[in-house]
């Protein structure tokens, strides 16, 4: 009689058992589920991201007017101007350094991705040259005069700018140009 209680007892603990086997293997399915909704929520998220950072593009990137020299064309302040684009890191390093001339309506436009505070030096540039500070409306919102060879001290921009353009010094008030004035790329 014990080894009969023992017996059913065997048989009980075998249901119990694959009741729990059956329970215990439920869940993965919704392990699974959880991390593909994880993915696509994920996946979303970055599609936004993507879709904000496209919107923020350079306004520079967009259709522009190129002369024969490989120059962009823009006007600032309505007046029509030849311009060098610096978008790469080494570029912008560059510069106008070692140029000893520059032609009256001609310049370069340095373009960052976004606007922050902006600094320049004079370092190996032997041209005494402006620059204008641009925000990323293409209003000026500075103009400075740079000391040709001066490399102590900095041309910063007073609040942040996404442009920067260097031109010859003076041509910025020999054309009337000032601070509130628009540049169109």
């Amino acid at each position: 009689m014990v080894q009969g209680c023992a017996s059913s007892e065997r048989v009980a603990n075998r249901k119990i058992k694959a009741r729990y086997a059956v329970q215990v293997m439920d869940p993965w399915p919704m392990k699974y589920v959880s991390i593909l909704g994880y993915i696509r929520i994920l996946s979303l998220v970055i599609l936004i991201l993507l879709a904000c950072c496209k919107s923020e593009e350079n306004r520079v990137s967009r259709e522009t007017t190129v002369t024969e020299d490989g120059l962009i064309i823009i006007k600032v302040g309505g007046i029509h101007v030849n311009v060098e684009l610096a978008q790469t890191h080494e570029e912008q390093d560059r510069g106008l350094m070692y140029r000893e001339y520059l032609p009256q309506n001609q310049g370069m436009l340095f373009v960052y991705p976004y606007e922050q505070p902006l600094s320049f030096w004079m370092r190996n540039t032997f041209i005494p040259l402006d620059i204008a500070f641009i925000d990323k409306n293409g209003m000026i919102v500075s103009i400075q005069s740079m000391e040709a060879l001066n490399e102590e001290k900095r041309y910063v921009s007073p609040i942040p700018a996404q442009y920067a353009l260097e031109m010859i010094q003076g041509w910025f008030k020999r054309n009337g140009v000032t601070v509130g004035a628009h540049v169109e790329f």
